[in-house]
Order: C-alpha cells, then structure tokens, then sequence
C-alpha cells in the first residue's frame, strides 16, 4: 500500500512537472535557445540573442506568462535588420499570426539600434525598451563567437549598455481592447 501510494504521488508530480514547463520562461537551456533561433530565425546571431533576454526580461517584470503579451518592435535608422523583434518572439511567443508581435515598417527618426514596447494583455501594463546605437557595436563583436558564446555574451552584458527600459502606465481613457488570439483559437469547429 505504501509503494502504491509512494508510486501514484511521484507519477503525479511527473504529470504536474511535464505540465508546468511549456509555461515557465527559463525552461530552455542556452543550447535550446540557440538551437530554436537558428531553426526559426535561419541563423543564431547576437541581435537575436538580444531579443531573447529583452522578451525573458518583460515577462519577469510584468509578471506575464508566454502568450500573455504583445509586441511592437522598430528598429532604428542604422540597424541593418529587425532581428530583435525574431528573438522577442521565441521568448514570449508573440507572433504576427496571433496577431501578437507588429514589426514597423517605419524607422524610429531617433538615434537608436530599436524600439520594442511590450504590453500586458490582461493589466495593460506596458515596458518600453529602448536599445541604444552604442549597442550595436559590441552586438556585433559577439556576432564573431559561435553561435553559444553569442548568447552568453549577451546574457551576461550588462543590461544597461544594451537597454533602457521604461514601465509605461496605461491611462484610464485607454479603451482599446486586448489582442485575442488567432481568430480560429476558440473557435468551434462545425460539422
């Protein structure tokens, strides 16, 4: 009885383990990380890498789970692509298909690598990361590494010379309403 009991509380605590990972934002180990950006993005650079720790930071700051948020990214006048905003997406699964993730077309008309404003969907509390043009430099001096040593250089940066990020209140006129997921999410499939 002892053994049966000890059995069906461990296999439980399996299920609930399993269960638990798909929704925790560290789960991926730097490998992982790698090995899903160069899978998705084509290839693992630093401006990838940089999307990551900004996407992880949101999620920790705002207290969000994957899904749970959306994402706008610009990129600046000399940033030669918007790669941040790929990275961003593996962290926190926003997606343009979701209608989740927006990349402007429109440069930012500051002096900056890129703009990403991530927003809470349920609390609509927003952080606004500003990446500076003097972080471009040291993003490209990792992109000479391999692919993981890209990403611990820039896990390891200190954030203040990659970001500056802003918590941004939203008003009480603010009425726009949530992104829902992607229209057929929920939707009841007829016979």
């Amino acid at each position: 009885m002892k053994i049966r009991f000890i059995l069906s509380f461990g296999a439980i605590l399996l299920c609930v383990g399993l269960c638990i990972k798909p929704f925790s934002a560290q789960a991926e180990t730097p490998q992982e990380w790698v090995a899903l950006g160069q899978r998705v993005h084509g290839a693992f650079g630093s401006y990838v890498a940089l999307g990551i720790r900004i996407g992880l930071d949101a999620l920790r700051r705002l207290h969000a789970r994957r899904t749970e948020v959306e994402v706008t990214y610009q990129s600046g006048l000399k940033a030669p692509c918007p790669c941040v905003a790929d990275g961003i997406m593996l962290a926190t699964v926003a997606t343009p298909g979701r209608g989740t993730l927006h990349v402007l077309s429109a440069r930012a008309d500051q002096p900056v690598f890129g703009i990403a404003t991530i927003t809470d969907i349920r609390t609509k509390q927003t952080l606004r990361y500003v990446i500076p043009a003097s972080a471009q430099a040291f993003l490209d001096r990792c992109n000479r590494f391999s692919p993981l040593k890209r990403y611990w250089a820039v896990m390891k940066a200190n954030p203040s010379s990659l970001y500056q990020v802003t918590l941004l209140r939203p008003t009480k006129s603010t009425k726009t309403p949530p992104s829902k997921s992607h229209p057929t999410a929920h939707a009841k499939v007829q016979p």
